[in-house]
This record gives structure tokens, C-alpha cells and sequence, in this order.
């Protein structure tokens, strides 16, 4: 398919994710690397730092090149369960609560977040882009395709739909290990 232009040029990078601390500081060190030569190349205007994940880089390139600073937050980091000693998860909050106040833009994916980020790091409630679909009643929308039939299961085959970052503090082992508690029809 045919690409849309756009007004401006997005730039892309990854690093390869790893296991263990030594490696998890070496990969952000590839990544903060990366995304500076990148920056300096590009003479970013607006940075959009994704997650407290990307916010002290986004900080670091806005300031460095004088470019506008987009925070992003998408979860409330700290209150997450990330199995990280409660050292970690209280510098991070400092450290997210120092750089958000030095954004230009705060944005959140509902008003609850908004509402609590403004509260926990203590900055004017954010602006709400939700990350949903925009509201359609029910009646109006096609019945989705059934899972069962594209999967070639029996009707009666339970399913279990897990979404998001499979890691070992997202509480899917006990999510496995309760689903025999469930009643048939659930």
C-alpha cells in the first residue's frame, strides 16, 4: 500500500532486549547512543518520549537540541508490579516526577491517569488522548469473526486471550492457574 506523507519524518530505532541487570544497562546505553546520533542528525522539534522507559532520553535530546518535549505515559510506572527492589521503583518515581515537570505537554490515555499522574508527581493534569476506539453502539457493528472457526477449534473450546508484554511480573502464571476456578460458560 501506498505510504501517506506526513509534515514531518518519524525515526525509528530498537535494540535488542536482554535478561540480567548488566545487560539491561548495557541495552539502554545502545538505545540512549542510538538515539542521540539519531537526533543529531534529524534536529528534532518536538521529541515524544513513550513511557517513563523514554523519558530521560526524550529530556536529554529536547535539551540538547532545543526541541519541545512530548511525555507520553501510557501506565503508572511506579505503581506497576515490575518485580524491581523498592529502591528502583522509588528513583524512578523521582526521577519521572523531576522530568515531567520539564515537559511541555503531559499526555495521558484516561482521566483517571491524568487525574492521578497530576497528583502523584505533583504537574497540572495532563491532556487525555484515550488509546480506545471512538464509542459505537452495539447494535451498529458487524458481530466480530469467530475465533473458534478461524482457529479450526470446537465451538465449546474455551479461549483465554492474554494482551500485552508477556514478562514474569504480569501475573499470567497465576491467571493460568486460576482458570480452573472459572465456571464452563466463562
Amino acid at each position: 500500500s501506498a505510504q501517506k506523507a506526513y509534515p514531518y519524518r518519524v525515526v525509528v530505532g530498537s535494540v535488542a532486549r536482554r535478561q540480567g541487570t548488566l545487560a539491561k544497562l548495557s541495552e539502554r546505553a545502545t538505545l540512549l547512543l542510538k538515539g542521540f546520533q539519531a537526533a543529531g542528525v534529524e534536529r528534532p522539534d518536538i521529541v515524544h518520549a513513550n513511557d517513563l522507559d523514554m523519558l530521560p532520553l526524550g529530556w536529554a535530546i529536547a535539551r540538547r537540541y532545543g526541541a519541545r518535549l512530548l511525555y507520553d505515559a501510557h501506565e503508572l510506572w511506579t505503581d506497576a508490579n515490575r518485580g524491581v527492589s523498592d529502591s528502583i521503583v522509588k528513583g524512578a518515581y523521582y526521577l519521572e516526577r523531576f522530568l515531567a515537570r520539564r515537559a511541555d505537554a503531559v499526555v495521558a490515555v484516561s482521566d483517571f491517569r491524568a487525574t492521578a499522574m497530576a497528583e502523584l508527581l505533583d504537574i497540572p493534569k495532563p491532556h487525555v488522548v484515550m488509546n480506545t476506539p471512538y464509542y459505537q453502539a452495539l447494535a451498529d457493528l458487524e458481530p466480530p469473526p469467530s475465533l473458534h472457526a478461524e482457529l479450526g477449534l470446537p465451538a465449546g473450546t474455551r479461549i483465554v486471550l492474554y494482551q500485552g508484554r508477556y514478562t514474569d511480573s504480569r501475573g499470567m502464571e497465576e491467571a493460568i492457574l486460576s482458570a480452573k476456578y472459572l465456571p464452563q460458560d466463562v
